[in-house]
């Protein structure tokens, strides 16, 4: 038995670590296994959620802008001319970090959030910005709608 934990020790650390499954292009599925069917443009997110606080399932579909340059732990997209912030499920799973100008298909819980100036800047340099540039773009807190998706399909 202990043979087998020393063996397989090593194996599940490597697993712990691993890069995100998917194709070399940035495309391929990530989180909980989803389907593309049903999925609604991310323009029509606001009339979804109204003025609930959040909405418990929506699948949403729309263009990549950013993606997490340090650990593809979120991406961005398109939505009225502005970038909405799609979290990936607690940081659960990553997303390749080549995945920009792709669309993504994602279903999760939508919520009204605001982002702090420091969230705001924390992911603007993991988008690859600087911390000076951060810190100067970024002085107010944002209003916006979020999504912790559960799974995201890249093609």
């Amino acid at each position: 038995m202990k043979k087998i934990f020393i063996i397989s020790l090593p194996i599940l650390l490597m697993a712990c670590n691993s890069k995100p499954v998917g194709n070399p292009d940035g495309t391929g599925s990530f989180g909980a296994a989803i389907t593309a069917e049903g999925a609604q443009p991310v323009a029509k997110l606001d009339s979804l959620i109204g003025t609930n606080k959040e909405i418990a399932n929506v699948k949403l579909e729309g263009k990549i802008t950013d993606v997490c340059k340090k650990a593809g732990c979120w991406l961005s997209v398109e939505k009225d001319g502005k970038n909405m912030m799609v979290f990936c499920g607690s940081e659960s799973y990553k997303v390749p970090k080549n995945s920009v100008g792709k669309t993504a298909i994602f279903e999760g819980k939508a919520y009204h959030d605001e982002l702090s100036p420091d969230m705001l800047r924390h992911l603007a340099m993991d988008g690859g910005m600087s911390e000076a540039d951060a810190k100067a773009k970024y002085t107010q807190p944002e209003a916006t709608i979020s999504v912790e998706a559960k799974g995201i399909i890249i093609k």
